[in-house]
């Protein structure tokens, strides 16, 4: 995320929750591919490129973080859907870290 802060010149994290936590889901009218390292799990794609679709003049740096942080979300429901499929009936895939816990917008 301080990758994000810095390029995207973003409020203090205080503002930015904030500001998260009051936008509307897909509010922005963005599509995010969040591959900036190629695709992990499921294609592992190492060549797929990332990509911010749907910029206008309206769009805020708040709004790109948004979009990115929804698309990382469908990205992971993706993946636990495809787990969820081959599992016995049961077991529970829950995910967490560092960025999920100190940024509250997340959950």
């Amino acid at each position: 995320m301080d990758g994000a802060r810095r390029t995207l010149r973003l409020p203090d994290p205080l503002d930015l929750d904030d500001a998260l936590a009051r936008a509307e889901p897909d509010g922005h009218g963005l599509t995010v591919l969040p591959f900036l390292a190629g695709e992990r799990s499921p294609g592992w794609k190492g060549d797929a490129k990332a990509a911010v679709l749907g910029i206008t003049q309206a769009t805020r740096p708040v709004d790109i973080l948004q979009a990115a942080l929804e698309a990382v979300a469908y990205r992971i429901g993706l993946v636990f859907d495809l787990l969820q499929a081959r599992a016995d009936p049961g077991p529970r895939v829950v995910a967490a870290g560092g960025a999920v816990l100190a940024h509250p917008a997340w959950l």
